[in-house]
C-alpha cells in the first residue's frame, strides 16, 4: 500500500512539473483583445437579430413606462448606423452608406434589407486596423493621429499583460 501511495505522489509530482513546464501563452496586444471584442460583439448580435421573426421586428414594449422606445428593427439599425459612424469617424471619412444619425438608413425596410445593412456595418467596422484605431481615438480623447490614418495596419506598441 505504501508503494502505491509513493506512486502516486510521483505522478501527481511529475504532472505539476510538466505543466509548470507548459509554454506559455503570448500577451495579446491591443489590437487582438479589441478585434475579439468586435467580433464577440457581431457573433452574439448578428445571430440574435437574424433569429428573431421577420413580423415581430416591428415589435417594441408597450407596457410600462417604455414610451417612444425604438422598435426591434430600429434598434438593429441603430446599431448598424453607429457601426457605419465609428468606422467613418475612425478613418476620417464619410461613411459609405446612409446612416441617418444613428437612427439608420430609411432605405432598409425588410429583415432582409436590415439584415444587410447591419451585416455590412459589421463588415465595415472590421477592416484590418479600424478596431485598432479605435481604441488608439479613444486614448486620444476622440482625436486620431493622422500617422494612424495613413498607417492604419500599424502594429500597437502596448500590449495588454
Amino acid at each position: 500500500m505504501r508503494m502505491f501511495h509513493t506512486v502516486c505522489a510521483c505522478l501527481l509530482l511529475l504532472t505539476g512539473i510538466a505543466l509548470a513546464q507548459a509554454a506559455k501563452p503570448e500577451p495579446k496586444t491591443v489590437s487582438q483583445v479589441l478585434n475579439g471584442s468586435v467580433t464577440n460583439v457581431e457573433n452574439e448580435f448578428v445571430p440574435a437579430a437574424d433569429a428573431m421573426p421577420e413580423d415581430k421586428y416591428s415589435f417594441a414594449p408597450a407596457t410600462g413606462e417604455f414610451k417612444g422606445v425604438r422598435t426591434f428593427a430600429q434598434q438593429v439599425k441603430h446599431v448598424a448606423a453607429v457601426n457605419y459612424i465609428l468606422g467613418g469617424g475612425i478613418l476620417g471619412e464619410k461613411p459609405p452608406v446612409d446612416t441617418g444619425g444613428e437612427d439608420g438608413s430609411d432605405s432598409a425596410k425588410s429583415k432582409a434589407d436590415i439584415m444587410k445593412y447591419l451585416k455590412d456595418s459589421f463588415d465595415y467596422l472590421g477592416v484590418p486596423g479600424k478596431r485598432w484605431a479605435l481604441l488608439r481615438s479613444l486614448w486620444t480623447d476622440g482625436r486620431v493621429p493622422a500617422n494612424e490614418r495613413n498607417h492604419p495596419t500599424r502594429q500597437p506598441a502596448v500590449e495588454f499583460r
